[in-house]
């Protein structure tokens, strides 16, 4: 990572920007053993420095050239299907396609193995354990949202003092978050 240093007063202070992607599940089902059900929501945040955005960026587009050998999204001289194919979404609900499969795969290998470029936190919140009465008025429909938002605050402190403790300032330049209901939550 590269830092800026900043003069403020007497002291050196060390700075990081970054960009915020996030995104949930809500309401997943745990069935555990002996009958016993467990609901439970995640969230995910990919923190990435601006210094390596551009890097980590190109690495994760050219990952989804599954030609063989692989090749950089945008050097084939005629049109490779892979590319054409390959240009789209990946969620994973929709994850039973063997090309988005590969895809994610690759993804998921490279965030477990290049730790110098990749900074992500998954916080999972068992609601069953919660007592939602807690979590707004008696008339509110959409309580998901407000639990989602109460502890999305929690995920993204705790990712970027785990991450980022030895900078005096941590400065988040965007936050991108996946189309849901929660952008319209009051």
């Amino acid at each position: 990572i590269v830092m800026c240093i900043i003069f403020f007063g007497e002291k050196l202070m060390k700075k990081v920007t970054v960009s915020l992607y996030c995104d949930e599940i809500k309401e997943c089902l745990l069935k555990l053993p002996f009958g016993a059900n467990e609901k439970w929501t995640y969230i995910g945040v990919l923190i990435v420095p601006d210094s390596i955005s551009t890097h980590l960026y190109s690495d994760l587009v050219n990952m989804r050239c599954l030609a063989e050998p692989p090749k950089q999204w945008n050097s084939c001289k005629v049109k490779c299907k892979w590319h054409s194919n390959n240009n789209t979404e990946i969620h994973y609900q929709g994850i039973n396609d063997s090309t988005k499969f590969k895809i994610a795969s690759k993804w998921v290998d490279y965030w477990l193995h290049d730790k110098k470029y990749i900074y992500f936190y998954i916080l999972g919140i068992n609601l069953t354990k919660l007592d939602i009465e807690k979590f707004g008025p008696t008339g509110q429909q959409d309580r998901h949202s407000t639990i989602y938002n109460r502890f999305f605050r929690t995920a993204i402190k705790k990712a970027l003092k785990t991450y980022f403790a030895d900078y005096d300032r941590i400065i988040i330049n965007d936050i991108f978050h996946d189309e849901g209901n929660v952008e319209h939550h009051e």
